[in-house]
């Protein structure tokens, strides 16, 4: 009787092994005929006119097996534009972990008599790019007035020094190689440097005229003399619209703004880059510390004016730290919301972490150290910022789905796919996959990263099937010059979520 019962069970067991199997496989295998049911549509799609000129990639595998659901193109490099920061977030939560966060240092040189610091006050920079009203409940200067009011419980009336701004942690690369020069003005330009305020950035927040044509007035935030400004912006007739354009020179404080905004519009905010963000961040601590009753001698500085920098490192001693929110928190803005100053102040803190001088290069050396020991594909693969805004950068949709597939696997993985929008919800995807039924029905099942610059358009990331099943994909679309390209990446990620019903 014994025997015939483990006999019995062993059976049961063997069925059970066998039939989860039988499920596992077919969870994560594609037919042949649902491979060409996707390949026909997909290859219909893309004879429209509107693909006369362009170069796509598509690529999408099942996240448990790996199997292949389709590729077209998948191992051609193209340029990702906002999906480089998908290499840039995984690498640095796969090195610094969620939990790592920024100290950005007030320090005295110097010793204070009567109310008198005799010596300087320094901001020592660690990278920090969140020192902005982003998490401050839209103040932008909190933290700096935080500061204002630690330098006055240390009994300091007067500066006879500087206030000096040390960005020397890293090197002074603003701008990453290829950018466009033309915009260097617009905020999603922004240099990256050690020592980092408001995103680098001025706020204009702008109001209309009384009458059309007369010029629009704006007030700043910060408030600070540090730019100068040219306004050629106009009040324009109701219904018209609104729109501005900053051009600034390379090493330059001079802004030329053009532009309009609609009469009935109420008052719009947007920003303009600064030149010198060390000397930016020195800047407005002073104006803050003035306006505070702190008299500063000597006013700002950049600690690179100094031939002999020893004299402002030596017995320091702290007046206030900053601290920054988690890493988790900035991947998450960087990815959510596309932010490109973020993924660059990253990148170069990742690049720092590894040994280097926290430059872009040493950045981008790390990230791709990062990929070849997490085994994905790096054929072909060229970064060249954390931002994606370089034309230089280079890489395939196959390589883009490794690194998703890699990270969903990864110890930091619910930070890093929390760090994407959703379809439908606030982000980049807030307004995508909206066009018919079938795809308003995906739309809160799809999160990924899109990329945008001139003729580039990009999405990659998951899609999860009613049943559970995740999807890792990636569509790209390069020198695209007709049509709404967006439109067409959400119907060709379409086709493929929902044309494959066994991966």
């Amino acid at each position: 009787m014994r025997k015939t019962m483990v006999k019995f069970m062993a059976r049961l067991m063997f069925v059970g092994c066998a039939l989860l199997l039988l499920c596992a496989s077919s969870y994560s295998k594609v037919t042949a005929e649902e491979k060409a049911a996707i390949a026909e549509k997909i290859e219909k799609a893309l004879e429209h006119k509107d693909f006369k000129n362009a170069l796509v990639g598509i690529y999408a595998v099942s996240l448990e097996s790996g199997k292949e659901i389709y590729a077209y193109n998948a191992d051609i490099t193209m340029i990702p534009a906002s999906n480089n920061k998908l290499f840039t977030t995984a690498a640095a939560l796969d090195a610094l972990g969620p939990d790592y966060t920024y100290e950005t240092d007030l320090m005295r040189v110097g010793t204070i008599k009567n109310g008198i610091l005799e010596g300087h006050l320094v901001i020592v920079g660690s990278g920090d790019p969140t020192i902005s009203g982003r998490f401050n409940e839209g103040d932008v200067t909190a933290a700096l007035r935080g500061w204002v009011d630690k330098v006055k419980a240390a009994g300091i009336q007067r500066v006879e020094g500087y206030v000096i701004g040390d960005d020397d942690l890293w090197n002074d690369d603003y701008y990453g190689e290829s950018w466009d020069w033309s915009e260097v003005g617009e905020w999603y330009s922004a240099p990256s440097s050690a020592l980092s305020f408001n995103d680098n950035c001025v706020d204009l927040i702008w109001t209309p005229a009384e009458k059309p044509g007369q010029a629009a007035t704006f007030t700043l935030q910060p408030e600070t003399q540090y730019l100068r400004f040219e306004n050629y912006v106009t009040t324009r007739k109701k219904g018209s619209g609104s729109d501005r354009y900053y051009h600034r020179a390379m090493n330059s404080p001079d802004v030329r703004i053009r532009g309009g905004i609609d009469i009935d519009s109420e008052p719009k905010t947007d920003s303009a880059t600064v030149d010198n963000p060390t000397l930016y961040f020195a800047a407005v601590l002073c104006e803050l510390l003035e306006r505070a009753g702190v008299e500063v001698a000597k006013g700002p500085a950049d600690i690179d004016q100094f031939e002999n920098k020893q004299a402002f490192q030596e017995g320091r001693q702290s007046i206030a730290t900053h601290q920054s929110p988690p890493l988790s928190e900035i991947v998450r803005v960087i990815n959510k919301r596309s932010q490109n100053f973020y993924a660059d102040q990253v990148l170069r803190t990742l690049g720092k972490a590894k040994g280097g001088d926290g430059g872009y290069r040493s950045g981008t050396r790390a990230v791709i150290e990062f990929l070849k020991d997490k085994k994905v594909s790096t054929d072909g693969f060229r970064m060249s910022d954390g931002s994606g805004l370089s034309w230089i950068n280079h890489t395939s949709s196959r390589t883009l789905v490794e690194l998703l597939r890699a990270m969903r696997r990864h110890r930091h993985a619910a930070a890093f796919v929390d760090s994407l929008p959703i379809g439908g919800e606030a982000g980049t995807l807030k307004y995508r996959f909206g066009e018919t039924s079938r795809q308003r029905k995906v739309q809160p099942q799809v999160r990924g990263k899109t990329g945008l610059i001139a003729y580039t358009r990009t999405l990659a990331g998951y899609y999860t099937s009613e049943s559970g099943e995740e999807m890792v994909f990636a569509v790209m679309l390069n020198n695209y010059t007709a049509g709404r390209p967006l439109t067409w990446i959400d119907r060709l990620a379409t086709i493929i979520f929902t044309e494959g019903k066994g991966w």
